[in-house]
């Protein structure tokens, strides 16, 4: 059997290796590489807990798995053959205990074979909602494997709405909660966060904020004063500063021990007549909000957009002052000195909480940019129509990456910087990597368009959108 040189894959590692840490040595044995095979696929665990994936050539016949200092019990290592579209066309596993002692060094083999069932890392779930028409689901937000939440309604004629699912991990279906007795019928979920699995907050098209609890099984509207305004998205630093935003320039913050919503000034009267799209934050005192028109336009015009951060200590939010004439649409990560938002004809504009500043970017394209996430200040990703955007730190020029597909692309999403997953319609799913100028294309297994991406790790990834579609990936 050929083997390449020693190749070292931190992959369990939560900082610089050390000499002793515990290191396994791992043989691959694939005498058996079906046709297609691309990569090998290293999937690890410590004691159940998932680690980092670590994707190689086929070439790479041994590998060095590190492990955290101090660690003790089972390794668990799972090794698949993948094809271009991350299906499985071969696979091998071992559990081995962490070593101990002087000798923190051991040495294993993993036999590749047939798959004990054919599948890709995405697989379709069920709704649990019956019928022939199933709603668009907007938003996903999980705590863990087995408090994953799946909000939306509506879509297509005589599809169910006011639509919330459980998700757990054994489970093929997806399990329908009750509406809260207090919500307004007639009207649909369009976001959802959680501090834990018996903190979920969703956002309302009614204007009422809505909290789950895992453990009861049941959801009830919070109180809220002033007028209520449709909401179009949610986002907390914890139960008592959950952060609801929507038309006509509405702001909520809801506590969760009073169960009650307070609005807040926006501190930009334009969005009087226009509103909100999409709330998110570092912590309780960087809370951002960013706006225009209230739907998908809100990405296409240069109409009243606005960005605003607010604070928990304050019941007002501060404008940013941004370049005029464009139009924005998402706000997201970076780091505490960078705040990034995107919209139509290819804006990005990085922004300074200090000063309250923001600056456009060079992103490249003149496509329209529906979302940004960012996994750390060098892998900053903004999506749009047929575009993906990654933009670094130290850079006012941001780069265009290649991924092969036509999608309008809606939702991006990762759970380190080697596995960002971007999601978009007609099924497409793509999967981008730091290191990477290109992105791959996943089989996703639907042609519905896609609306969101979320996960509680690199093995437990949900994704959603119109007639009911739910999928998860699963190794």
């Amino acid at each position: 059997m050929h083997r390449s040189s020693l190749s070292a894959l931190p992959l369990l590692a939560l900082a610089l290796i050390h000499c002793n840490n515990p290191m396994l040595i791992v043989d691959v044995d694939i005498d058996y590489l079906p046709p297609g095979t691309q990569r090998l696929l290293l999937v690890t665990t410590l004691n159940g807990q998932p680690g980092k994936e670590q994707r190689f050539s086929t070439d790479e016949r041994r590998v060095a798995v590190n492990l955290p200092t101090g660690a003790t019990g089972t390794v668990g290592l799972r090794v698949y053959g993948i094809d271009a579209g991350d299906c499985i066309l071969s696979e091998g596993s071992l559990d081995a205990p962490v070593p101990i002692g002087l000798n923190r060094t051991e040495q294993f083999r993993v036999k590749m074979s047939s798959p004990s069932n054919a599948r890709c890392s995405f697989t379709v779930l069920r709704t649990g909602l019956g019928g022939l028409v199933q709603p668009d689901l907007k938003a996903v937000w999980g705590s863990d494997a087995n408090n994953v939440y799946v909000v939306g309604g509506g879509g297509q004629q005589g599809a169910p709405l006011d639509v919330m699912l459980r998700c757990v991990t054994d489970s093929a279906a997806c399990s329908p909660l009750p509406a809260a007795a207090e919500l307004a019928v007639g009207n649909v979920y369009w976001g959802a966060w959680g501090a834990d699995a018996s903190s979920i907050f969703v956002a309302h098209s009614s204007g009422q904020v809505v909290r789950c609890a895992a453990d009861a099984g049941s959801c009830s509207a919070m109180i809220s004063n002033g007028m209520r305004q449709p909401l179009r998205s949610i986002w907390g630093s914890d139960p008592e500063n959950v952060y609801a935003v929507g038309d006509k320039g509405f702001i909520l913050r809801c506590s969760g021990s009073t169960s009650r919503c307070n609005a807040m000034n926006p501190g930009d009267q334009s969005l009087s007549t226009h509103g909100f799209t999409q709330v998110w934050g570092r912590d309780s005192e960087n809370v951002y909000v960013v706006g225009g028109n209230s739907d998908v336009a809100a990405c296409q015009s240069a109409t009243n957009s606005s960005l605003v951060r607010c604070r928990a200590g304050s019941s007002d939010c501060v404008k940013f002052a941004i370049p005029s004439t464009i139009s924005l649409c998402s706000v997201g990560g970076g780091d505490p000195q960078r705040v990034y938002s995107v919209g139509g004809s290819g804006t990005i504009v990085r922004c300074n909480p200090a000063s309250n500043v923001c600056t456009k970017l060079n992103s490249g394209t003149t496509a329209h940019l529906y979302s940004v996430w960012s996994s750390d200040p060098d892998n900053v990703y903004a999506v749009g129509t047929n575009t993906i955007v990654r933009c670094q730190a130290g850079s006012d020029a941001c780069t265009v990456l290649t991924h092969g597909a036509t999608s309008t692309f809606r939702g991006v999403w990762g759970s380190d910087p080697q596995n960002v997953y971007v999601v978009g319609s007609g099924g497409v799913v793509v999967r981008c990597a730091a290191a990477d100028r290109a992105c791959a294309q996943v089989t996703s297994g639907t042609k519905s368009d896609l609306s969101a991406v979320y996960g509680t790790d690199s093995n437990d990834v949900y994704i959603v959108g119109a007639n009911g579609t739910i999928l998860r990936r699963r190794l």
